[in-house]
């Protein structure tokens, strides 16, 4: 198989990572318009990185996160789907022999960042509703380590297993 050949075939085995965001999102969507009726006028907008409250606004905001969180899916879908895999930054040369398992590796790498986003979207909605009813102070003290710290071992497994299987 050529690597030309491969760059349009569509990998079946890991497709349902691309709708799992899909109930992350529909899940912001269903708290924000649950508690939407009861949630103060003012909620928080913004947390800085240790996730304290820095900026607050309207409560209809609260439907700018699932919002975003839609957008960036669908960008994501957009580029696993329709950017050819030949225009793709890859850690290692590409040949006919190894086309198929690399371009398999790096859809799947962002078919999981997309899956990380979109939960991690969803817990700021939550998070956001807890603040503002004032059940809680701050989004988790721990929510931006585990956030990033499943980005970079979502990463380093990628390269670990690209340069394995070159």
């Amino acid at each position: 198989m050529t690597e030309t050949s491969f760059i349009q075939k569509e990998q079946d085995e890991y497709k349902w990572l691309d709708w799992l965001p899909l109930l992350f999102i529909t899940t912001g969507f269903v708290m924000a318009i649950f508690y939407y009726p009861s949630l103060p006028e003012k909620i928080p907008t913004h947390f800085n990185g240790r996730g304290v409250p820095d900026d607050w606004s309207g409560k209809h905001t609260l439907f700018i996160l699932p919002v975003i969180n839609v957008m960036l899916y669908g960008a994501i879908i957009l580029v696993i789907k329709y950017v050819p895999l030949k225009y793709w930054n890859m850690p290692v040369k590409i040949t006919a022999e190894n086309a198929a398992v690399q371009y398999d590796l790096a859809r799947n790498l962002v078919r999981m960042l997309n899956v990380i986003v979109s939960v991690c979207f969803c817990y700021i909605t939550y998070g956001t509703i807890q603040v503002a009813f004032r059940k809680a102070d701050t989004l988790s003290n721990m929510f931006l380590f585990i956030f990033l710290g499943a980005i970079g071992l979502l990463i380093v497994g990628y390269f670990i297993r690209a340069m394995k299987l070159k």
